[in-house]
């Protein structure tokens, strides 16, 4: 299997100017993972429609990425925003995240910095990756925890008004060009968000769709759940 994190690194260099996503970005993306969950087949992954597994995920995904930067010229070019593929990810409201998170880490792997989320039925949202495979908070003081009927913002138990608030009293970092989704091993004044393996898509989606209003991203600090038939686990990150 190809190695993904080249394509990371070079995205993280030619994408410093890259911005949040905007509607016509969320209305482009190069492929639609659909994930579904039963007893019997355990979690599935379909990439636009084909049933696939999560290394499948990954060829695919560097090979979207590698087709971008082909299309940019190469080399030493650089590729614009406008130019970075994005993939989505559909699931139902209620499927557990340890289902999902699988396909996000897939995604992350392949070098992808971020991708969206959409509810069956419902909008966009984005979620960023950070581009190290760690699950500590990069700054303790914007930790939001979503578990499974609960919301918490560094540890302390709130909702999403509450959320809505803590956002508004934080002081806004300085600009400096770079998305903080992209500044590797940098202390940030930025939004993590990690997620119990029992917590919805839904719930999720919910959060960062009201983090969005704010005009705000959040970055996935959660490793990924079980995926595959029943009793099969991935290794943690």
């Amino acid at each position: 299997m190809r190695a993904g994190p080249g394509v990371a690194l070079g995205l993280a260099i030619f994408c410093s100017a890259c911005k949040p996503a905007s509607r016509a970005d969320m209305e482009r993306p190069v492929a639609t993972v659909a994930m579904t969950s039963s007893a019997a087949r355990g979690c599935e992954a379909r990439w636009n429609g084909v049933v696939v597994s999560q290394q499948a995920i990954v060829e695919y995904g560097i090979a979207a990425l590698e087709r971008a930067l082909l299309r940019a010229g190469g080399g030493d070019a650089m590729i614009t925003h406008e130019a970075l593929p994005l993939v989505r990810v559909e699931a139902a409201p209620a499927i557990a995240y340890a289902c999902v998170g699988a396909t996000l880490r897939s995604l992350q792997q392949a070098g992808f910095p971020y991708a969206l989320l959409r509810p069956a039925g419902g909008r966009d949202t984005r979620v960023d990756f950070f581009l190290e495979y760690v699950s500590d908070p990069i700054n303790g003081d914007t930790m939001i925890e979503v578990g499974r009927g609960s919301l918490g913002w560094n540890g302390t138990a709130t909702d999403l008004a509450g959320i809505r608030g803590h956002v508004q009293a934080m002081p806004q970092p300085p600009l400096t060009g770079t998305p903080p989704s992209l500044m590797v091993g940098t202390a940030l004044d930025q939004l993590a968000v990690r997620v119990a393996p029992d917590a919805s898509f839904g719930e999720l989606q919910a959060l960062l769709a009201t983090l969005a209003e704010m005009e705000q991203t959040a970055i996935l600090m959660s490793c990924a759940g079980p995926f595959g038939p029943p009793g099969v686990a991935r290794p943690p990150c």
